[in-house]
């Protein structure tokens, strides 16, 4: 992301921040997660709810998650 005079800075992709994201749920993530779906390699909402699955076993199942992420996918657009 930036390197300059040795130090180089890097961040997780739009994926990782994506499902991160949706993890905590927050109404200030809503709008980040908007901003952030254009960014992402997901192909579509059941894609990025496999990644979450993935990334948190431990979450409850959330049987709307492909849902909210299609409704942030029309508002994306």
């Amino acid at each position: 992301m930036f390197e300059l005079d040795g130090l180089t800075v890097r961040t997780p992709s739009a994926d990782v921040i994506f499902v991160m994201k949706l993890y905590r749920a927050e109404p200030q993530d809503r709008e980040d997660l908007i901003v952030l779906w254009p960014l992402c390699g997901f192909v579509d909402a059941d894609d990025a709810a496999r990644a979450f699955r993935d990334a948190y076993p431990h979450a409850p199942d959330g049987e709307y998650l492909a849902s909210y992420i299609e409704e942030v996918i029309g508002d994306a657009r």
